[in-house]
């Protein structure tokens, strides 16, 4: 990246260069740090335990700041030290997840109607034993498989929400009485993320009951805001050490490979702008407008 921003703007156009990031699965990931120099001063970078994992970020981005337009995935892309298309596909993944989740919550809940539902697990496998069904899974999945091999009928589809906030307890209090899949169609209906523990989402439909939704997330904005600021004053730091010194300091990440679990690779920004011929699609290109001057308001 120094080599890339060291050219003058005319040969960053004609350069070959780009800012290259070993594409990584973030369920592997393991630390992420700034890396440690003798000349690099304590500052807001290293005060918090894992505050640049990638991971970690994007689960804020999630939260806070989701359906953002394609232009902003280069930035997210650069504050995660992560290729565009491995932040598309996280973000993506997550959306996804959340929503098998949602008609998990919703079946799950219809099928708990049902008579059978009463009868305790291991009544319920002995009797897909003798049908000759598959008897691993959660209790509304035993259930639905039995029903599917005999004569008794389906429960009815749950009643769907509508969208009117009036139908909404008024207190934190009674939508806790709520089933968890009643929370999570008030969320769903609304557009507002659906994951995390019961609490959490009774918070979020008393404020869609009281129009506070706008409150939402605020200590998740707060602390992505925070990380934008320590990333902004470590690379302050590393170009002036780099003035000073003349020694690259750099970010460092940790992960394991996976062709080989057991291995772990250190890759530093110092060879992350190194060309690679075998890896394909990986790539975080550095705007050519980017120069040692103003790289300090790349996340503005």
């Amino acid at each position: 990246m120094q080599t890339f921003l060291a050219l003058t703007e005319q040969r960053k156009l004609e350069s070959p260069l780009v800012c290259k990031a070993r594409s990584n699965i973030y369920s592997k990931e393991l630390n992420i740090v700034w890396g440690i120099n003798d000349k690099f001063e304590d500052g807001p970078w290293n005060k918090v335990p894992e505050r640049f994992l990638p991971s970690r970020i994007l689960d804020l981005i999630f939260l806070c700041l989701r359906n953002l337009p394609p232009y902003a995935m280069r930035s997210i892309g650069v504050l995660c030290w992560c290729p565009i298309e491995e932040v598309q596909k996280s973000l993506k993944k997550k959306a996804e997840d959340m929503e098998r989740d949602f008609n998990n919550s919703i079946e799950q809940q219809r099928w708990r109607q049902h008579p059978l539902y009463k009868e305790k697990r291991e009544a319920l496998e002995a009797k897909c034993k003798k049908k000759g069904v598959e008897y691993n899974g959660a209790k509304h999945l035993l259930v639905k498989r039995l029903v599917s091999v005999g004569s008794r009928s389906s429960p009815p589809l749950l009643e769907e929400y509508s969208g009117d906030i009036t139908t909404i307890p008024c207190t934190a209090e009674e939508i806790t009485k709520l089933p968890l899949c009643s929370l999570k169609q008030v969320l769903h209906f609304h557009s507002i993320p659906t994951q995390g523990n019961k609490d959490q989402l009774v918070l979020r439909v008393l404020a869609v009951r009281t129009g506070t939704t706008h409150l939402l997330f605020g200590r998740e904005l707060e602390a992505l805001e925070e990380i934008i600021k320590a990333s902004k004053l470590a690379i302050g730091e590393q170009i002036k050490q780099n003035a000073i010194v003349g020694k690259l300091v750099y970010r460092e990440h940790t992960f394991q490979r996976d062709t080989m679990p057991s291995l772990k690779e250190k890759r530093p920004r110092k060879g992350a702008s190194v060309a690679n011929q075998d890896r394909k699609g990986d790539s975080t290109p550095v705007p050519v407008e980017i120069s040692l001057r103003n790289v300090t308001t790349i996340f503005n």
